[in-house]
């Protein structure tokens, strides 16, 4: 019944893949970004009573950046940034004003874990 519950800001509701992509809508409540979800399948039919709702052990955390501008061109998850003396990146997302950006080789990434 958890896993199937209607959307809000701790659940993100059942959504039927098309083919394997599953979009999941931020547009009536977004979810909360001090949380960490577990990401749940069902085989049937997907309700509040499906049997087959299984936990994954995939966990995810939602991010205060929702994309980075720079140069006009704005990048969501991939991209790449022109490389020029003086880089301005603006940003949106519920990450507040002021607040500290960094970009690092993501294979140097060891040491910083998301935060829980």
């Amino acid at each position: 019944t958890i896993a199937a519950a209607a959307a809000d800001t701790l659940h993100s509701g059942a959504l039927l893949a098309s083919g394997n992509v599953v979009t999941i809508p931020q547009t009536d409540s977004l979810l909360d970004e001090t949380k960490l979800f577990a990401l749940c399948y069902a085989e049937s039919s997907g309700t509040t009573t499906d049997s087959t709702w299984r936990d994954s052990y995939i966990r995810i955390q939602i991010s205060k950046v929702q994309n980075i501008e720079a140069s006009l061109v704005e990048h969501f998850t991939t991209g790449q940034i022109a490389r020029v003396d003086a880089l301005a990146v603006t940003y949106t997302g519920t990450l507040e004003n002021n607040k500290w950006l960094s970009m690092i080789d993501e294979t140097l990434n060891n040491g910083l874990q998301p935060k829980r």
